[in-house]
């Protein structure tokens, strides 16, 4: 609030114990080598063109469609890519979370591969849940 980037309403709605259980993660702390090494990327927006088959089995598979979002965060690793992406559903286990969003991170991983970056892991991370979900 007094940088500016945050009002007092919005830090209200904001469980703070949430978002230190994440920085002292160890999703936090490869993030935070990664940065170091400007290896880190945040908010990044990226479009893509997928066979449209891969959104719905009834629609034509030589046909292209644009995809387009922003990918919350990813880092390079010595193997490669690490995706992330946040998330702050209401759920009780991350079977729930895996299954509303596996297709979602498929698609960004894809993305970054059409920009020539092999990703090797994606997660997600719940703050419901305080944890790391591997996908």
């Amino acid at each position: 609030t007094q940088s500016g980037r945050i009002d007092k309403r919005s830090v209200s709605l904001v469980d703070g114990s949430r978002i230190a259980k994440f920085l002292m993660s160890e999703t936090a702390m490869r993030m935070a080598a990664a940065d170091r090494a400007g290896k880190l990327f945040r908010e990044k927006p990226f479009s893509a063109g997928i066979s449209a088959s891969r959104l719905d089995a009834k629609f034509p598979s030589d046909e292209m469609v644009m995809i387009q979002g922003i990918i919350d965060a990813f880092w390079q690793e010595d193997d490669g890519y690490i995706l992330l992406d946040y998330k702050t559903d209401m759920v009780n286990e991350s079977g729930e979370l895996v299954k509303r969003y596996e297709k979602q991170l498929d698609l960004y991983a894809e993305a970054l591969g059409q920009m020539h970056m092999d990703v090797v892991e994606r997660l997600m991370y719940a703050f419901r849940l305080d944890e790391e979900v591997k996908v």
